[in-house]
């Protein structure tokens, strides 16, 4: 019995074949790779932004100091704070027994200098911490 052999053309064909399929995949994996590294970015962001409002908020807002170590990675963090004013009703505007209405801006940074967040936090302060 004659042994059949494979012709050029079916090895062809097959190792197109294998070599789309290993395409396809590395394809899919470096996209995959991509993603975690966005995600990754992303939680830095927001975990950078979290610990910036932590700060804020548990400071005395006549003595807001930049966060310090409490950023890794290059981020950095400002804050202001102001009464708010307008868009509120004519009878909110003056302080409630001792009490204004603020606003905190917090605003993080990255290690090249765009905004990795922002966030905006409305706090009753006493009148005298402004």
């Amino acid at each position: 019995m004659k042994r059949r052999r494979f012709t050029l053309v079916e090895v062809l064909i097959a190792v197109a074949i294998l070599g789309s399929a290993l395409g396809t995949t590395l394809a899919i994996a470096a996209q995959a790779q991509l993603d975690l590294i966005r995600a990754q970015e992303r939680w830095a962001d927001h975990h950078a932004l979290e610990q910036a409002i932590e700060h804020y908020l548990l400071q005395d807002p006549r003595e807001l100091d930049a966060p310090g170590d409490l950023l890794h990675g290059g981020y950095s963090a400002s804050c202001t704070v102001v009464p708010i004013e307008e868009g509120l009703p004519e009878y909110a505007i003056d302080p409630y027994q001792g009490w204004v209405l603020s606003s905190y801006t917090i605003q993080v940074t990255n290690s090249i200098g765009d905004v990795a967040g922002e966030q905006i936090i409305y706090k009753w302060l006493p009148e005298d911490d402004l």
